[in-house]
């Protein structure tokens, strides 16, 4: 397993690889990183694939944006970026757990050419969700911190 950088949406990515073959890319959750896939990587590339676990936008040691910019349609633009960059625009094979997941989601709706096939783990579909809130609006009080992590100010300011 190494590391590189690959510049993507403007911005500079680290990443860790290994294998070769056709690409997988894997997309952390939060609080993770790509370090969190490193017991997956060797599987899959001795399936014969070439895995990236990048670390996404503002994750150190990639690179962190002055202003944020962190909603989904930037991260899932980011991440349609780095596969035209690390697979010439051909679509890749996609995995996203956690806050990856909802990544994996945008980027499905905004950019379904750029994926081949999907693995979400760990997130419902976006509209399961509505429908479950609408069900039962004290779901709302469990899923609180995705809300919270929406409000540009407010994270920081509980931080202070």
């Amino acid at each position: 397993m190494h590391r590189g950088e690959i510049t993507a949406n403007g911005l500079r990515f680290a990443y860790l690889e290994q294998g070769q073959g056709p690409l997988v890319l894997l997309l952390h959750g939060f609080p993770d990183n790509a370090h969190s896939w490193e017991h997956q990587m060797p599987a899959l590339a001795g399936a014969g694939y070439r895995v990236v676990a990048p670390f996404l936008r503002g994750y150190p040691p990639s690179e962190i944006p002055r202003g944020g910019h962190y909603d989904l349609a930037t991260l899932a633009t980011d991440v349609k970026c780095l596969i035209d960059e690390l697979n010439g625009g051909q679509p890749c094979l996609l995995v996203g757990q956690d806050w990856g997941a909802a990544i994996g989601y945008a980027l499905l709706a905004a950019y379904p050419q750029s994926v081949r096939r999907a693995v979400i783990l760990a997130v419902p579909h976006p509209g399961e969700v509505r429908r479950t809130i609408r069900k039962s609006p004290r779901h709302v009080l469990r899923s609180f911190h995705w809300f919270l992590f929406q409000l540009p100010w407010l994270p920081e300011a509980l931080c202070r």
